[in-house]
């Protein structure tokens, strides 16, 4: 089984018949699966960005027609938005269809949803991984960088969002 493969910017170099072994894979996550279906169904790209990753290039996006882009700003200390590349940061915002703010357990249909969404609209789409303290950087970030892009904030907070119970909405 061959495994996909992150150059130093954080893009997947997967084929076919690894997007077919991480959607047989029985220990893939939900929530990379639904990225792999869309992968596969749309033929979009993968962008990951771990804290302090390198610039994406205009070649990366021009490969990717269409895109799902993972910050990865979660880990032991998020650090929002000053952790990344700001030009690349902005270029991801202004071309997705749709932003989520993931603070909370991985939500398999956002992911799902986004995914599709970009690779039915030959667009991007950007889910950016942190912790709760960070929620109101990032929502500030990205209005900053566009006042229209949708954005569906998924947190942990039962008092910020979902008065239905529910732990996430649109902000």
């Amino acid at each position: 089984m061959s495994l996909p493969s992150f150059d130093p910017t954080g893009v997947a170099r997967i084929n076919p018949a690894q997007i077919e072994n991480i959607l047989a894979c029985g220990m893939t996550p939900p929530h990379l699966k639904a990225i792999a279906r869309a992968m596969r169904d749309y033929g979009i790209g993968l962008f990951f960005l771990p804290q302090t990753s390198e610039p994406l290039s205009d070649t990366d996006f021009a490969e990717a027609k269409a895109f799902i882009a993972i910050v990865g700003d979660d880990r032991a200390c998020a650090m929002g938005p000053e952790a990344f590349d700001d030009a690349t940061l902005q270029r991801l915002i202004k071309n997705s269809v749709g932003v989520s703010i993931m603070s909370c357990d991985f939500n398999a249909s956002i992911y799902g949803h986004l995914s599709h969404m970009a690779g039915m609209q030959l667009t991007g789409a950007t889910v950016i991984e942190t912790r709760p303290e960070m929620e109101d950087v990032w929502l500030a970030y990205i209005r900053s960088v566009s006042k229209t892009v949708p954005i569906i904030l998924c947190t942990p907070d039962p008092d910020r969002l979902g008065k239905d119970g529910t732990r996430w909405g649109c902000a």
